[in-house]
Order: structure tokens, then C-alpha cells, then sequence
């Protein structure tokens, strides 16, 4: 089976509005049923590592291994540098609104990065941050 436009489209801009709501209009959503992205789920600020190639990963998680507090070094140019904590706290205060605003509906979580849905998971059921 081939892929449709939608899908072709997802391929090589995941994040672009026309690809979302072309998933909605294949889900059958209401288009008022779209909530546009929350800065709640922005990928982890990396500091002075973001943009660096992936080598560098193995830097910021062996830091975070020792403490969820610890962030990345800063840089100057607005890019924000968080923790582990930082990110668990960011996320909880999303769920918080969903259930505020959304409770008793489905609610489908699309991240950017795998980083959040993975700490609020940890968080979430008691493990460690660190891990």
C-alpha cells in the first residue's frame, strides 16, 4: 500500500501545519478539535549543545546521570538550557492544563522529542531522573 500525501508529506516536514492537519482531516478530527503546539512541549533546551551533532548527546546524559539538576552550559543567544527537573516540571504543568481543559476527552500528545514523554514517564510512575 503507498503512502498518501499526507504521509509523503510527514516524511520530510513532520512539524508543518498543513502535515497536521492533514493527519487530523485522516483521523476524522474536527478541525476546531486542534490544538496548536504547546511551548509545554518544546524539545529540551540544550544550551551551548544545541545544534551540535549527536556525538555530543553522551556529554549532557552523562551529567544528567549524576544529577537531574544539572543543566548544560548556558549560551548567549537565548537558547534555554534545561535540566531533567526542568523538563519534568514543564511537562507535569502540561498535563496539568490537559486534564484542566480537556478532561473526559482523548487527548493525542505529539512531542517534538522523546526527551519529555520519557521523563514524564519516569517521573510519573517514581523512577530515578537520573537514569
Amino acid at each position: 500500500m503507498g503512502l498518501n500525501v499526507y504521509q509523503e508529506l510527514a516524511r520530510y516536514h513532520p512539524w508543518k501545519t498543513y502535515v497536521k492537519l492533514g493527519r487530523a482531516a485522516v483521523c476524522r478530527l474536527i478541525r476546531s478539535h486542534i490544538v496548536p503546539e504547546y511551548s509545554f512541549l518544546d524539545a529540551r533546551g540544550l544550551g551551548a549543545f544545541e545544534g551540535k551533532s549527536l556525538e555530543t548527546l553522551p556529554e549532557v546524559y552523562a551529567s544528567d546521570s549524576i544529577s537531574p539538576d544539572i543543566k548544560p552550559p548556558p549560551i548567549n543567544d537565548g537558547t534555554p538550557n534545561e535540566s531533567v527537573a526542568d523538563v519534568f516540571v514543564r511537562v507535569t504543568q502540561l498535563m496539568s492544563i490537559l486534564e484542566t481543559q480537556y478532561s473526559g476527552d482523548t487527548v493525542v500528545i505529539v512531542s517534538p522529542d522523546s526527551d519529555n514523554l520519557s521523563i514524564l514517564q519516569a517521573g510519573l510512575i517514581g523512577l530515578d531522573l537520573r537514569r
